[in-house]
């Protein structure tokens, strides 16, 4: 009877391990590809941001309307996902 509680106890503090290098492997994947569409998500707000100074300084007047036009619809369209996420989080 001692023996096979000694198996069952190694076998316990083997998969104990064994679950807690997964969960470091895991938590540290997560960061990591957190971090990297952080930073995707960065360069691409530098490129839009740069786009739309481009816009600006062009000094064609149809092409800042239509940039005005697309900045209004894309703030009315934030608003909206906005106000359903605060419906979604009552």
């Amino acid at each position: 009877m001692n023996k096979w509680i000694k198996i069952i106890l190694v076998v316990s503090l083997l998969l104990n391990f064994a679950l807690g290098i997964a969960v470091f492997a895991g938590r540290s994947y997560f960061r990591q590809t957190t971090f990297q569409m952080l930073a995707m998500n960065a360069e691409a707000q530098a490129r839009l941001n740069q786009y739309y100074l481009d816009e600006v300084e062009s000094g064609d007047s149809e092409r800042i309307k239509a940039l005005k036009a697309f900045l209004q619809k894309g703030i009315d369209n934030c608003k909206k996902v906005a106000a359903d996420w605060r419906k979604a989080a009552k």
